[in-house]
């Protein structure tokens, strides 16, 4: 899927905030599967369905007026926010896996790596990939990735889906 880059202000995505270092605003980047919970058939059969998606919520010069997350955070150093060096931080405006990582609940995780995972914990994430040969690949904060095998219905997701998962 396609992307935006956008500004967003830096006490809000970066930890350890130091105003006299760091510049007011760093780039994001949010890709067009990252808006929704939920996607019609239809808005990811090409790219360009995608794209009409993004186009809904994206204006160029207006403000996105939206609650978001850090879906993946590369730890760049003071130098790279200011130089406008090394990768993106990550964006994602799903509403559900928002709200379940606003919750101090430990009924759902939302895991990233790093995280104790253990059989029966019940997690959140989207599917980001079908493979018919294996099943659904299911992505989480930082790159965590998992697998729904097809054994176990994991072709019976939809792509780009917000979902609940518990390990098995």
């Amino acid at each position: 899927p396609g992307c935006a880059i956008l500004e967003f202000p830096t006490k809000m995505g970066v930890e350890n905030y130091d105003k006299s270092n760091m510049p007011s605003t760093i780039e994001c980047k949010i890709h067009f599967d990252q808006i929704l919970d939920r996607y019609e058939a239809e808005s990811c059969d090409t790219p360009s369905a995608l794209d009409a998606v993004a186009h809904e919520y994206f204006k160029l010069g207006e403000l996105v007026d939206a609650e978001s997350m850090i879906l993946f955070d590369p730890k760049k150093t003071v130098i790279e926010h200011r130089n406008g060096t090394g990768k993106f931080v990550t964006l994602s405006l799903r509403p559900q896996l928002i709200q379940t990582c606003q919750k101090e609940t430990k009924d759902i995780l939302v895991p990233k790596p790093g995280d104790h995972l253990f059989v029966g914990a019940v997690v959140q994430g989207f599917v980001s990939h079908l493979d018919p040969r294996h099943g659904a690949f299911v992505s989480f904060l930082d790159g965590l990735t998992g697998l729904v095998p097809k054994a176990h219905d994991g072709l019976s997701l939809r792509t780009f889906d917000t979902v609940k998962l518990r390990i098995a």
